[in-house]
């Protein structure tokens, strides 16, 4: 699957990092993960909301300190050994 996405798409954003700190921090304020598709500049982003038990979204607000990860794309942020990261290129 990442394979036909990546023959597809080359200079795409291939993946994205999310810290295990940021995740502990989202999962210690709900019992949920949302994922949202955004965009920052051109390129896309995914942010990561906390989600309490009625499925609501937990938003930073001024009483709270609610965190909203962002992530670290690929490229940059990228594991070059990866078979998952690998480009192929036409021969």
């Amino acid at each position: 699957m990442t394979a036909h996405y990546r023959a597809e798409h080359p200079n795409a954003i291939r993946a994205e990092l999310f810290s295990a700190d940021l995740l502990q921090q989202l999962l210690s304020r709900g019992t949920a993960i949302r994922i949202y598709y955004g965009q920052q500049d051109t390129n896309p982003q995914l942010l990561l909301v906390a989600v309490d038990a009625e499925g609501r979204d937990i938003l930073p607000t001024s009483d709270t300190d609610g965190v909203l990860a962002f992530s670290q794309p690929c490229p940059t942020i990228c594991d070059p050994q990866s078979e998952q990261n690998m480009v192929e290129t036409a021969q």
